[in-house]
């Protein structure tokens, strides 16, 4: 997750500095001396000169948090530089200096940016960039991720050591002291002005908030709790979302035996329930993003204050009674020939996925072939930006291939996860040529499982041959809907039809495909195809309809 944080920070972070030249003031009563990011909970620690402040994205109060020290081996003394038993001399004095891994030290002077590799140079070289050199004198230097920091009285400079740009804006934000990224590819900076942000990725910024759950009263959070309540008492949460940069965008909801109902001001109160028990959810989500963040879940009994001991007693009784009426019938009818028929049964069922699992793996060449061939072209035209973005959409959709084969049932998040993949991809080799859109019930649970990559085959039909020759615009829709134990999957295109497209076939990889499909959807599943017709009777598409597995 972190490697994947850096390359998308790395990509899109002089992307954004050319489109936005400020940065965001979040602090400005105080100076700001340290920062912490806690990646747990997403808020952001900052403390001035007297105090320690804690910031949610949407309020900020004070905090009894410590934010650490941080501890340099670095000895600076005028023009000479110490670390461990090590020295080198700068040609002029030294302004400050950061360790860059443990590999390298950069430091600033007043003729520019050093640097010396570990074990140190007697003699450092200096950073050779006509921006860096335009700065002269640097006051500071901040080493994150894979880029530095640098600043001075008038300039902000952004240095990428991985693609080697540089980039600057005016600095009218004072004297630099700390400066940290969070998890939504944000850059904090504190100064002897306040506390600013800025947001390097538009990509990760969208990623979900987090989410507190606060129960006041006896009970403990605790992961599966059962709490158990009368009828005649209340539970009181307090819940707060948490997104360092867009707070304000923060929805909350409750899931109440999944009834789902928006809460205002952060206060839910559960009360009246009827007896039995009940499920609980809370969930945190961004407006108009259709992804939540779920809570824990809460498991609610209710018991009447009346309950009457001895209907337990007697339920229990009877229970255990007619489990063993149960279990001696079953004894009864088994015989020798069903448990032979067990062991042959055991054996075909082995075969059979062993079968299937090798089918799945079976991807498409020359799908693969298109893509390999989309990421030599955006080489040789000097894209490189999108080549790297190509590249990890692939090896994750190669990862995800990997993984589902081997799994008889896989959640709903990561088949959606994989299908995203796999769309993205097609997009990018076939130059943007169709849209899709997938819309998933909100009932429906990311964690609820379902079979894997029974609805890729469908939609990659739809892509080869219902889009071949086409003179309109081609998308195609995918609806995810609960039918209590089954997940009902509409597909939706308004390609040249099946009569047409089944002209036009030159591959028998999709056969193999629809092989894996037909095992699977036995009964009672099963997948059935509708062909669509305009007004002139002329052909408009295609609907399929599948029934698969759900289970929680």
């Amino acid at each position: 997750m972190r490697l994947i944080t850096l390359i998308i920070l790395c990509l899109s972070f002089f992307s954004a500095l050319s489109q936005k030249t400020e940065l965001n003031s979040v602090w400005d009563k105080s100076s700001v001396h340290k920062i912490e990011v806690d990646h747990s909970s997403a808020e952001i620690y900052f403390r001035s000169d007297k105090n320690t402040y804690v910031y949610d994205g949407q309020r900020i109060h004070n905090d009894d948090h410590e934010i650490p020290e941080d501890f340099s081996s670095i000895e600076i003394d005028a023009n000479v530089l110490r670390y461990k038993d090590q020295k080198l001399i700068a040609p002029a004095s030294i302004l400050s200096a950061e360790m860059a891994g443990d590999s390298s030290i950069y430091f600033t002077t007043d003729i520019g940016l050093f640097y010396s590799r570990i074990p140190m140079d007697v003699i450092a070289q200096k950073v050779d960039y006509p921006e860096i050199n335009l700065m002269g004198s640097i006051d500071r230097v901040f080493v994150e991720h894979s880029y530095l920091i640098l600043s001075n009285s008038t300039s902000l400079c952004f240095w990428d050591r991985t693609t080697e740009e540089v980039s600057c804006i005016e600095n009218s934000y004072g004297s630099f002291h700390d400066v940290q990224i969070d998890n939504y590819g944000v850059l904090w900076l504190a100064s002897d002005k306040g506390l600013f942000n800025y947001p390097l990725s538009p990509l990760l910024l969208k990623t979900l908030p987090k989410l507190k759950v606060e129960l006041d009263g006896k009970h403990d959070l605790e992961i599966d709790q059962e709490i158990k309540i009368t009828s005649a008492d209340e539970l009181h949460f307090n819940l707060r979302g948490i997104h360092p940069y867009l707070g304000e965008e923060i929805e909350l909801y409750a899931m109440l035996d999944d009834e789902r109902r928006i809460i205002e001001d952060g206060h839910y109160t559960l009360s009246g329930l009827s007896e039995g028990k009940h499920s609980l959810y809370f969930l945190s989500k961004l407006k108009n993003a259709k992804e939540s963040q779920f809570s824990q879940e809460f498991k609610v009994e209710v018991k009447n204050k009346t309950f009457n001991y001895w209907w337990l007693i007697f339920g229990a009784v009877g229970l255990l009674l007619a489990m063993s009426l149960l279990g001696n019938f079953r004894n009864q009818q088994a015989t020798k020939d069903l448990e032979s028929q067990r062991d042959k049964l055991l054996l075909e069922n082995k075969a059979l996925k062993a079968e299937q699992q090798a089918l799945r793996l079976q991807m498409n060449p020359h799908f693969i072939f298109n893509v390999l061939n989309s990421i030599n072209g955006m080489i040789a035209t000097g894209a490189s930006s999108d080549a790297r973005f190509t590249i990890n959409q692939f090896s994750q959709l190669m990862r995800s291939v990997l993984e589902q084969s081997r799994s008889e049932f896989i959640t709903l998040e990561k088949e959606l996860k994989y299908l995203r993949e796999y769309l993205s991809l097609e997009q990018i080799i076939r130059n943007d040529s169709f849209d899709y859109i997938i819309d998933v019930d909100e009932q429906l649970d990311p964690e609820m499982e379902t079979f894997p990559m029974i609805m890729q085959p469908f939609i990659e039909n739809a892509i080869i041959h219902g889009f071949k020759n086409m003179n309109r615009e081609a998308y195609i829709y995918i609806d995810l809907t609960s039918g209590g134990d089954h997940l009902r999957v509409t597909i939706r295109d308004n390609g040249v039809g099946r009569v047409a497209s089944s002209k036009a076939k030159t591959s028998e990889h999709n056969s193999v495909a629809m092989k894996v499909v037909l095992e699977r959807l036995r009964a009672p599943y099963a997948y059935e195809v509708v062909d669509l017709y305009d007004d002139d009777n002329n052909p408009s598409g295609t609907v399929i309809s599948i029934n698969m597995p759900l289970r929680g």
